[in-house]
Order: structure tokens, then C-alpha cells, then sequence
């Protein structure tokens, strides 16, 4: 018999039969099995918001879309205030590839963690990009509210981003910085 945490999903159901938290679904009922049949306070939110309706804010992004960010790449859109009405966190997907660099720029108060899902990267960070970090697969980086930056794919074969920022939308605050740009593609041509 499947069990939650060591308590019988039917003995779940049985503790909820008849009461108004009946809706709650069993997995978010786990919490309460470990209190001997008293019931949570994370579980009855959980039931509050599914009779209130909230979950129908529930959204599954599938693969396929795509849009044109300000940086100059073309993103797989995810979770976002544009597909799913996010407010405060965004994820979507960046493919580079081989020699790509995306326009340097900073996100105004809005805080960026990037994992690398596949292939090498490199990042360059700061107020003059006078830092660089090589990262690999698997690697994540994180990038403070308003530090300028740009990935650069300088390894010759393509790489992928998950990227999340701290906003709805990872096109809020952009601040581009054509003059970096031109400093970091004078650098690049003089490393080449």
C-alpha cells in the first residue's frame, strides 16, 4: 500500500473524509501524518487555497516558445510574469551558441542565478568587466542586483542556461552598456 511518510494514503484519506479539508490533495498532507492525525497549519493553507481557487494559478510552461531578449539572444521562455502571471521570480532557458556573447548589461535590483545545464561558458562581471569566471556544466553563478555582465561562449561548442531572476520578468530593470560592449569586443579581438 503506498505510504507518505509512513502513513497509509488510504489512512489519509480516511483522516480527511467528510471534514471541509477533504480537497487537500494527499501529497500535501504528509506534514500532517508526522503530528498523529492533527492537522498542520501548512496543511490547512494548503486546503484554504485549493477551495479558494488559487489553484488554478498553477502553470506548466511546455518547450517551444521562444523571445528576443534586450541581451540579444533568443530565450526559451519558462516561468514568467508574461506566461504564468509570476511577480517575483522568473526562470527560462538560454541557449549559446559557439562564439555567442550576449550585450553586457545589469539588472537594476533584480538578483540572477544562472545554472549551467551543458557545455562551458565564460562570464564576465563588473564595473569595467575586469573579472572573468570559466564555468562548466553543473556549475551555478550567482549575480548580485546591478553588477554589469556577459556570458560569453568562447569554448566553440554550444552551451544551455537555466537562468532565474528576481523579478516577474527577466526583461525588467535591463540596463544595457553599449560602451562595455565596445571595451569587451576590442579585448576580444586583441586575445584572438
Amino acid at each position: 500500500m503506498p505510504t507518505l511518510l509512513g502513513c497509509s494514503v488510504a489512512h489519509i484519506h480516511a483522516r480527511f473524509k467528510g471534514e471541509r479539508f477533504r480537497r487537500v490533495h494527499p501529497a500535501c498532507v504528509r506534514v500532517a501524518s508526522n503530528f498523529c492525525g492533527k492537522l498542520h497549519p501548512v496543511d490547512w493553507l494548503v486546503g484554504r487555497l485549493q477551495m479558494s481557487g488559487f489553484s488554478d494559478a498553477v502553470r506548466v510552461i511546455e518547450p517551444g516558445q521562444t523571445y528576443v531578449g534586450k541581451q540579444g539572444f533568443t530565450y526559451g521562455a519558462g516561468v514568467s510574469k508574461e506566461t504564468a502571471g509570476a511577480k517575483q521570480v522568473c526562470l527560462n532557458v538560454l541557449p549559446m551558441p559557439p562564439g555567442a556573447r550576449a550585450k553586457v548589461h545589469y539588472h537594476k535590483g533584480i538578483e540572477t542565478i544562472a545554472y549551467l545545464l551543458e557545455g562551458e561558458c565564460a562570464v564576465y562581471y563588473g564595473d569595467k568587466l575586469e573579472h572573468r569566471v570559466a564555468v562548466k556544466a553543473e556549475d551555478q553563478v550567482y549575480m548580485p542586483a546591478d553588477v554589469p555582465h556577459a556570458p560569453c561562449n568562447e569554448s566553440g561548442a554550444p552551451c544551455k542556461w537555466l537562468v532565474v531572476h528576481s523579478s516577474g520578468s527577466d526583461q525588467d530593470g535591463i540596463v544595457l552598456l553599449p560602451e562595455l560592449d565596445a571595451m569587451l569586443s576590442q579585448r576580444s579581438s586583441a586575445t584572438a
